[in-house]
């Protein structure tokens, strides 16, 4: 097991299962793959397994959006195909596009 998904266990309140994990060679590339199949023998108590699966998609959206800053060019088709869940979208890529000098053009 390495740092990131020992730190994480424990960050997430799961620490006690940082024994197990190690015995899976859970890491943090798998980590994110796991299924909620995956963590049936894992995690034997529905209560935690649930748990563990929410804290999971937490990890995996936070990760999405790290990916997405990092590696996807800010663009108006991006903009407009992204799921945004405020209920003045309008207005929310207007404040986007005046913080770029292109993007005053656009407005």
């Amino acid at each position: 097991m390495d740092e990131f998904t020992k730190n994480w266990l424990n960050d997430v309140g799961f620490k006690h299962l940082a024994n197990k994990f190690e015995e899976e060679e859970i890491n943090e590339n798998n980590l994110l793959l796991l299924t909620e199949s995956m963590l049936v023998s894992l995690i034997p108590k529905m209560g935690q397994r649930a748990s563990m699966i929410n804290e999971l998609e937490k990890l995996k959206k936070s990760k999405e959006a790290i990916q997405f800053e990092n590696k996807t060019p800010l663009t108006i088709e991006s903009l407009l195909n992204m799921d945004i869940v405020i209920e003045e979208k309008d207005n929310f890529i207007k404040s986007i596009l005046e913080q770029y000098q292109d993007g005053l053009f656009i407005i």
